[in-house]
């Protein structure tokens, strides 16, 4: 029987060595990428992100979901039927027979609506997220829940929700209204403009209190017409009722400037073109004196 020789078996002992570590470290390799979304340090490293402006008061970590967005591998399907586009549109529009939830045909242009939905839906739930967590904020109801406690119990926060299908279906109805032309014609051509434009529009308004020191120099940034004075009335540290006249202290507030955050913006915004008076009353004449 031949022997292989010491250099032989070196370099096969090599080779099965190097095949092992190669076969080793692909798998711990994919089993790497498979977990990356769930270690901790990566996940923190991809939500981390620059926050550029903030609504005051809003806290995403207690305003915003506990959970991630949703795609692809969420079945949209069970989130929106028939029911949804009733509440929507109207079961005259949207039933070819029926009128509920339960026995609603759908015509063929409502079932290709919702298809197109749930297509929408496959690739993400940014606007039903953002717009139902602000809506939380605002507390603005839906179907009659206000608060995350009316939705789940012991839930204080919305980042103390869970996923539901009751929750689904409010996050994804509340994303479908983008797809409407009410919304999406009014986005398309906004989009279209600077933030500045925007700002300067007569679609945005803002007030100001009367120890906003710097209103001249936003009022000249913005423009006069987009500022309305604000009383801050009923609040312990208000002004009030010296509050217009601590506007007026505020220096650098011109005639002009005064004249359009005290009344003009207000007047124009509310289409009060025309300011009734209060009717004056002749007072009565006291009985028992002299003429």
């Amino acid at each position: 029987m031949k022997r292989s020789s010491p250099k032989t078996k070196l370099l096969f002992l090599a080779t099965v060595l190097v095949a092992i570590g190669f076969v080793i470290f692909q798998t711990t390799f994919s089993h790497a990428e498979s977990a990356r979304p769930e270690e901790p340090a990566v996940r923190l490293a991809q939500d981390k992100g620059t926050i550029v402006a903030r609504l005051k008061d809003y806290d995403p970590k207690i305003e915003g979901y506990g959970f991630r967005n949703y795609g692809g591998k969420h079945d949209n399907e069970n989130d929106l039927d028939a029911g949804d586009l009733i509440k929507l549109f109207g079961a005259e529009n949207v039933c070819e027979s029926g009128s509920t939830e339960q026995d609603c045909v759908l015509y063929e242009p409502a079932e290709e609506w919702l298809e197109q939905q749930f297509k929408m839906l496959a690739n993400g739930h940014c606007d039903g997220l953002a717009l139902t967590s602000l809506a939380f904020w605002l507390g603005e109801p839906f179907e009659g829940k206000k608060s995350p406690a009316d939705w789940q119990s012991g839930a204080q926060n919305v980042s103390d929700l869970k996923e539901s299908d009751a929750l689904f279906n409010y996050v994804a109805r509340i994303h479908a209204l983008q797809s409407l032309p009410e919304v999406y014609d009014f986005r398309r051509e906004n989009f279209k403009r600077k933030p500045s434009e925007i700002i300067k529009s007569p679609q945005v308004a803002f007030t100001c209190e009367p120890e906003e020191t710097i209103l001249p120099y936003v009022l000249d940034n913005i423009g006069i017409t987009q500022v309305m004075y604000a009383s801050d009335y009923r609040h312990w540290d208000s002004e009030f009722p010296d509050s217009v006249k601590e506007v007026k202290k505020i220096p650098g507030m011109t005639e002009d400037k005064l004249r359009h955050v005290l009344g003009e913006n207000a007047r124009k915004l509310f289409k009060l073109d025309t300011l009734i008076a209060p009717e004056k009353k002749a007072r009565p004449k006291a009985r028992g004196l002299a003429a």
